[in-house]
């Protein structure tokens, strides 16, 4: 007869707590998980003896066992009373690999999270992001009307930072377009948005592509009911019912902005506190990689501060694949870039090499190198595929974190720009914060999540290359590369040794490079595992503001917006960078406009003093005239000495711009943008009074001798000039007139085609830059900066105008040799 062991109970009924004893225990483990590694072991040591903390970080080099180690701490939990046990990661793609290491290790799990084995801790429940944080949420979601939504009492969020865009994309209201509501709540603040910019109301009618356009603080909060009485009978539509519920609730701290594309309501940070089991939770273990920057644990999950200030980490980071990262361009800025890509190519008739691409757009200039080009749907069957042999050349559309490819299923890996802002809420934020502190930490954390996509254990390897001047400026700049982690800032020091040895070299050489590294050169191997030898994991930085943002934000959910209001003006306290100053004080204004409407307004006049980008109040802002004389070569030198710390990052420079001067960019404010840059960086003076003051031209130029060029941008044009762009040209000629009686007007208007249509009338003083036109610019402002570079020719002032007028750059002569003169 068998004997029955089931009814055994070892050690008086008590099932092992510590993690470690919980591996131990787990019969079912295969042979993967013989033994816990020495990295696994430490930190569940340490979150042992931390777990009653309510929020507890661990961080681990990529390939380490993240996922083994927070299935063995909801285990450990689930042993200690602390069920029912939840596992988060960010899709459904990443659930998959979770039940495989929880079937490899022996650990009881289910996707059913609504079962009793959850409920009563017999498995660990399995899901993503998207299910937690819904307004529907089975877990307590606002718009759940459960009696006994399902409980949390220990829960793992996997990859935190990959969570945050579907946090954000659950928590935000859009409405396309094309939907009537969306023409009813821009007829609602049609008389707002006008009397804040005409011009911009004009382009939003006109469904420009790039433009936005935030609803004004005061108009925002007044006519919110009206807004929800349009909405309600749209609630159940699936482009919103999720997030409604969220929405709904908080809308006086939200922001609402209009695009040509669609709507978006979005509160001030994501009310993940609304998700009561969630809220309830008594312990919260994050896992995240290791980037320095955990500032989003706080605004988005609502994670403690000294959580996210101290984090538990292995005593060695050294734990990390060999990784070289070039940038072709810092090696040589005037590298030809189709060479680069074909030379690329080239490596994927014997390896795996996978592209990171901002847009469908750019993933066009790889199509004809690609095996595949993938997008949001079928990121797992290419993953599969790689992992399952060569394909080729992959390039991975907007997925700059949350895929692993480990080994041969990516040995070289390539970041082709930087990732795009996709949302309205992200393309305002970079407006308001680009060039600030704030907004180049989250670009940097960007860049080394895509970075760590090919290196997934210790013994792994990969290329990495970085394209694109805007990137290769970033990891140029000391300033900003000592940002990054420690094992990749240590990985880079190592590269650029190498680079070192190459500068200025060609394509070629570079090549070399690269098949040393993929053919295992002995010499290169003992370089990167010393590079790493005793390497510490860096300290964790958070945004000092951080948890007063979430403060606040909490605050407001309950109605108490005085003490929100004290939260953010703490908040401003912390912060020297005047971007983000002003940012924080937009901020503020949101919440402050509910007690204090004309303290609201005040505080909204003084962010824009620190930052020309954030909402105006409502009787604007005093005009400032930029001056009529200026010295062209003393405002150029300034200018790059102020943004380049070297010639090579000069060029880069000058370069990115060349790049991002381009029509049909997608983005017509950031044209703008670009085109008051180029002012500045060529000695003139600039600005852009439509943007900062809603009223005169898209960027404004003065060339000194009292001229001035007034200039209509229309980078997004899809038809010939029509008779409202002129009409445009010509009401900031008024306006200029009034500012500037006795100054010479040259109005210039920036049209891909540059051809007026039947009912255009142009004004015989109005001059063209079409896209020929633009693209001699273009190339010229590369010839200009090897100028420059040349025998530091920037410290000679003689040497400088003689560049400017070599390349027909003064002001005398940029207007006749760069614009032509309109004729229909």
């Amino acid at each position: 007869m068998s004997v029955d062991f089931t009814k055994f109970q070892p050690h008086s009924g008590q099932l092992p707590s510590h993690p470690r004893d919980v591996f131990a225990s787990l019969s079912g483990r295969r042979s993967n998980f013989d033994y816990l590694r020495d990295v696994q072991g430490q930190v569940l040591d340490t979150w042992y003896s931390r777990r009653d903390e309510r929020d507890v970080v661990i961080k681990m080099n990529t390939g380490t066992g993240k996922t083994a180690v927070g299935l063995l701490a909801l285990q450990s939990s689930i042993n200690d009373g602390q069920k029912p046990a939840l596992y988060v990661t960010p899709d459904k793609f990443l659930s998959e690999q979770v039940v495989s290491q929880a079937e490899d290790l022996g650990v009881s799990y289910t996707e059913d999270v609504e079962s009793s084995d959850y409920h009563s801790g017999n498995a660990i429940g399995i899901t993503n992001i998207h299910k937690l944080v819904n307004g529907r949420s089975i877990f307590g979601g606002p718009g759940n009307y459960r009696v006994n939504p399902t409980p949390i009492s220990s829960i793992v969020i996997d990859d935190a930072h990959a969570c945050v865009s579907a946090i954000e994309e659950q928590t935000t209201i859009k409405i396309p377009s094309a939907y009537s509501i969306y023409d009813e709540i821009l007829e609602l603040f049609r008389p707002d948005l006008k009397q804040y910019s005409a011009t911009r109301l004009a382009e939003l009618q006109d469904r420009t592509h790039g433009v936005i356009f935030r609803v004004p603080i005061a108009a925002w909060a007044s006519k919110s009911p009206q807004v929800v009485e349009i909405i309600k009978p749209f609630r159940e539509d699936d482009s919103i019912k999720f997030s409604w519920p969220f929405v709904q609730e908080v809308l006086t701290s939200c922001q609402a902005i209009f695009s040509g594309e669609y709507l978006e309501i979005q509160p001030l940070c994501p009310p993940t506190n609304m998700i009561s089991g969630l809220e309830e939770a008594k312990r919260r273990l994050y896992l995240t990689a290791t980037l320095a920057d955990d500032s989003i644990l706080i605004t988005h999950f609502g994670a403690s501060g000294n959580a996210a200030k101290d984090p538990i980490t292995p005593s060695n980071a050294a734990d990390i694949g060999d990784r070289l990262i070039l940038s072709p361009l810092e090696l040589n800025p005037n590298a030809d870039e189709l060479r680069i890509q074909q030379a690329v190519a080239s490596l994927a008739n014997d390896y795996n090499v996978v592209i990171l691409v901002p847009s469908y757009r750019r993933a066009e200039e790889w199509r004809d190198y690609a095996s595949l080009i993938v997008g949001a749907d079928d990121i797992s069957q290419a993953v599969e595929s790689l992992k399952s042999g060569h394909v080729g050349l992959v390039v991975f559309v907007s997925k700059y974190d949350g895929i692993d490819l480990p080994n041969d299923a990516c040995r070289v890996l390539v970041i082709d720009r930087l990732p795009e802002a996709v949302s309205n809420s992200e393309r305002r934020e970079a407006q308001l914060l680009t060039g600030g502190d704030v907004f180049s930490r989250r670009k940097l954390q960007r860049i080394e999540q895509g970075m760590g996509r090919g290196v997934r254990s210790s013994v792994d390897y990969c290329v990495v290359l970085l394209l694109g001047a805007s990137l290769s400026k970033i990891l140029a700049d000391t300033h900003m590369s000592n940002k990054l982690g420690s094992t990749t800032r240590a990985q880079l020091e190592l590269s650029k040794y190498a680079a070192n040895q190459i500068q200025g070299s060609g394509v070629d050489q570079m090549m070399q490079v690269i098949r040393q590294c993929l053919n295992r050169d002995r010499d290169w191997i003992q370089a990167s595992r010393d590079c790493l030898t005793g390497l510490a994991y860096a300290p964790s930085s958070v945004e000092p503001f951080s948890h007063h943002i979430r403060r606040a934000f909490v605050e407001s959910t309950t109605g108490q917006y005085e003490a929100a209001c004290r939260e953010m003006s703490e908040a401003i306290n912390l912060v020297e960078d005047k971007r983000s100053k002003g940012w924080l004080k937009e901020q503020l204004a949101t919440y402050m406009h509910v007690v204090n409407p004309s303290q609201a307004q005040k505080v909204l006049a003084g962010a824009i003093q620190d930052n020309p980008n954030v909402m105006r109040p409502i009787d604007g802002v005093s005009y400032a005239r930029i001056p009529s004389e200026i010295d062209q070569v003393v405002n150029m030198r300034n200018k790059v000495s102020d943004l380049f710390s070297n010639t090579t990052a000069m060029v880069l420079g000058f370069r990115d711009l060349h790049d991002r001067l381009t029509f049909g960019s997608g983005n017509a404010q950031e044209f703008e943008r670009t085109f008051k840059e180029l002012g500045d960086l060529l000695g003139f003076r600039s600005q852009r009074p439509d943007h900062e003051m809603g009223i005169g031209p898209d960027v404004l130029w003065s060339l000194g001798n009292l001229k001035y060029l007034i200039i209509e941008c229309k980078s997004e044009a899809s038809s010939d000039i029509r008779k409202k762009d002129v009409g445009q040209l010509t009401q900031s000629l008024h306006w200029f007139e009034r500012q500037y009686d006795t100054c010479e007007a040259i109005p210039l208007l920036v049209h891909p085609t540059g051809r007026f249509s039947p009912s255009a009338v142009p004004d015989p003083r109005m001059r063209i830059l079409n896209n020929d036109n633009l693209q001699i610019l273009r190339e010229t402002l590369l010839q200009l900066a090897r100028s420059l570079a040349y025998r530091s020719t920037l410290e000679n002032d003689e040497a400088v105008v003689e560049a400017l007028r070599l390349h027909h750059l003064t002001a005398s002569r940029l207007v006749t040799k760069y614009t032509r003169i309109s004729r229909r």
